[in-house]
């Protein structure tokens, strides 16, 4: 089973106040096909991070 942990930085950047928090899959890892690697943007106080 694999844990959602996109979704759950996702809740913690919103705990933090953290605003317009989202992902995205940019490409499937090589070593384990089920597995992704994501891009996470947030903004903060009109920064926009990523």
């Amino acid at each position: 089973m694999l844990i959602p942990v996109e979704e759950i930085y996702a809740v913690l950047f919103e705990d933090a106040a953290l605003t317009d928090v989202g992902w995205k899959a940019i490409h499937k890892r090589n070593s384990k096909k089920e597995l992704f690697e994501y891009v996470v943007h947030l903004a903060a106080s009109g920064y926009l991070f990523s």
